[in-house]
C-alpha cells in the first residue's frame, strides 16, 4: 500500500500488491479496491465501512492502509 498525504490529509492511495491468481480474487478486488479508495480519500481516514461482498478484501486493506499511514506519521489513522 503506498499513501500520499499532503496538507495533513490523505491525497491518493495506491494498492502495490494484490491477489490475482484466481478468477474470483481478480473480480472482487476490480470492485471492491477502486470504491474503498474512493471512500478512504472523500473521508480522509481509514476508518470506513467494509464493502458487502467484500469483507476480507476490505479489512485486509483498511489495516494494509491503516499500517501506511502510521508510517506516514499518523494522518487519518
Amino acid at each position: 500500500m503506498q499513501v500520499t498525504v499532503a496538507n495533513h490529509q490523505i491525497a491518493a492511495v495506491k494498492v502495490l500488491s494484490y491477489p490475482s491468481d484466481r478468477r474470483t480474487s481478480r473480480y472482487i478486488n476490480s470492485q471492491a479496491l477502486p470504491m474503498l479508495k474512493q471512500e478512504v480519500i472523500a473521508a480522509d481516514s481509514a476508518n470506513v465501512d467494509t464493502v458487502s461482498g467484500a469483507t476480507l478484501t476490505s479489512e485486509a486493506y483498511l489495516r494494509s492502509l491503516g499500517n501506511a499511514l502510521q508510517q506516514a506519521g499518523g494522518a487519518g489513522a
